[in-house]
């Protein structure tokens, strides 16, 4: 199992099971169990890219 954590994102690469426990276990490290998947995100500025076609 491998979490990769970048800038606005997080990818898990894994077997099914492995990305279904890591994210109970994230989970419990909260203090609540109803916590959006967005808030274990790390907090930084995102910058988008536009897709603006002329």
């Amino acid at each position: 199992m491998k979490v990769y954590v970048t800038n606005g994102g997080m990818r898990m690469v894994g077997k099914a099971w492995e990305v279904r426990n890591k994210l109970k276990e994230m989970a419990k490290e909260t203090e609540k169990q109803d916590v959006p998947f967005t808030s274990l995100l790390p907090k930084t500025p995102s910058k988008r890219k536009s897709n603006n076609r002329s």
